[in-house]
C-alpha cells in the first residue's frame, strides 16, 4: 500500500497541481480565443480622425468648454451684407443701422467670438463669394480698412468700427464678396467642435440641417493608420461624438479647404442606407500599441509555467 504523500506537500505544491490539470488550460485557453474574437469583431469606443478636404459647405457647433476669440483673415477689398443680428452698433452717425444693412467697401472682421454652442456655418456662393451663417451666441467687430458706402452713398472711412450681436439661438448672416480686390483673401483658425458636418445648407432651416454631401475631394485618416481614405466628389462622411480642432478653414479658388484633427466616437463612410463604420477594431487599436506585445508576452509565459508544471506533475504521479 503506498504511503500517503499529502502531508509532506507543500501549498505551493498543492496549488501548482490544482491549477495544472488539462481543464484549468483549457478553460484559460478559451478565455483568450474568445476576447481574440471579441477584440477583433468589436471596433473601439472612440478613435482618431484627421480630415484635409476641399468643401462647398462646413458647419459645427462649438465645443461646451468653448467661449473665445476666433482667428479671423480677411483682408481688404471685400464688401459684406450682415443680417438679422439682434443689435448692431456704430459711432459712425452717417451710417444707418436697422436690423438689416449693407455696408460695401474695403472691410475687415476684427473680431469674431463665438461662444459654447454656438454654430457656424460657412459656404462658397457665387464667384468667390462666402456666406457665413451664425447661430448665437455670438458676436462679430467689423472695422472699415478704407472707405465704405451704404446705399450707394458715402458712409465712413477708415477706421469706422460696426459692432454686431446674435443672441442664443437667433440665426444671423454674414455675406462677403471677397471677390471686389485681387488681394483679398479669408480664413478661419482653431475652432474647438463638438459636432461638425459637411453637407449644402437644406431650404428654410436653421444651424447645422443640411442635405446633400458638400465635399468635393480630400483625404481621411482614422485610428493610428497612415494610410489616408482617398474622397471623392459627393461622399458622404459621418462623424459622431466629435471633440477636437477646426485648425483651418481657407477660401481656395471656388472651394473651401477644411483641417480637422481630433477624436471621435463614431466616424461612418456612404449614406444612411448604406453606411460603412470605418473605426477600427479593438484588435487593430491593440497591434498599434505596445500593449498587445505586453500582455501576449505576460499570458505566454503563464500558459509556458503552467504546461511545465503539468508536466512535473504528471511526472511525479508516476514516480
Amino acid at each position: 500500500m503506498p504511503a500517503d504523500t499529502g502531508a509532506s506537500t507543500t501549498p505551493l505544491e498543492r496549488i501548482a497541481r490544482k491549477l495544472a490539470t488539462d481543464r484549468v488550460l483549457l478553460w484559460i485557453l478559451g478565455g483568450c480565443l474568445v476576447l481574440l474574437a471579441a477584440a477583433a469583431a468589436f471596433p473601439v469606443p472612440q478613435t482618431a480622425v484627421g480630415l484635409s478636404l476641399r468643401v462647398r459647405d462646413v458647419r459645427m457647433r462649438m465645443a461646451s468648454d468653448y467661449g473665445r476669440d476666433v482667428d479671423v483673415l480677411l483682408e481688404k477689398g471685400a464688401s459684406l451684407t450682415a443680417s438679422r443680428f439682434d443689435r448692431i452698433n456704430t459711432f459712425e452717425p452717417a451710417c444707418q443701422t436697422p436690423q438689416e444693412f449693407t455696408l460695401k467697401g474695403e472691410l475687415s472682421i476684427a473680431k469674431l467670438k463665438l461662444l459654447a454652442g454656438a454654430e457656424l456655418a460657412v459656404g462658397v456662393s457665387g464667384a468667390q463669394g462666402l456666406d457665413l451663417t451664425i447661430v448665437g451666441p455670438a458676436a462679430v467687430q467689423i472695422v472699415a480698412t478704407g472707405r465704405v458706402q451704404q446705399n450707394g452713398r458715402l458712409c465712413s472711412k477708415a477706421g469706422a468700427m460696426f459692432d454686431l450681436d446674435a443672441d442664443k439661438g437667433r440665426e444671423a448672416r454674414l455675406v462677403i464678396d471677397t471677390a471686389l480686390g485681387p488681394t483679398s483673401d479669408f480664413r478661419l483658425k482653431d475652432l474647438w467642435v463638438s459636432e461638425l458636418r459637411f453637407v449644402h445648407p437644406a431650404a428654410g432651416t436653421v444651424g447645422l440641417t443640411g442635405s446633400d454631401s458638400s465635399i468635393r475631394s480630400g483625404s481621411l485618416f482614422v485610428g493610428e493608420s497612415d494610410k489616408p481614405i482617398s474622397l471623392r466628389e459627393g461622399e458622404v462622411v459621418t462623424l459622431d461624438g466629435v471633440a477636437g480642432t477646426v485648425q483651418t478653414i481657407a477660401l481656395d479658388k471656388d472651394d473651401l479647404y477644411v483641417e480637422f484633427r481630433g477624436r471621435v466616437d463614431g466616424v461612418a463612410l456612404g449614406p444612411a442606407t448604406d453606411r460603412r463604420d470605418l473605426r477600427p477594431t479593438i484588435l487593430v487599436w491593440l497591434s498599434h500599441s505596445d500593449w498587445l506585445t505586453t500582455s501576449g508576452t505576460v499570458l505566454g509565459a503563464v500558459l509556458l509555467i503552467l504546461w511545465r508544471v503539468r508536466v512535473w506533475v504528471r511526472n511525479e504521479a508516476a514516480d
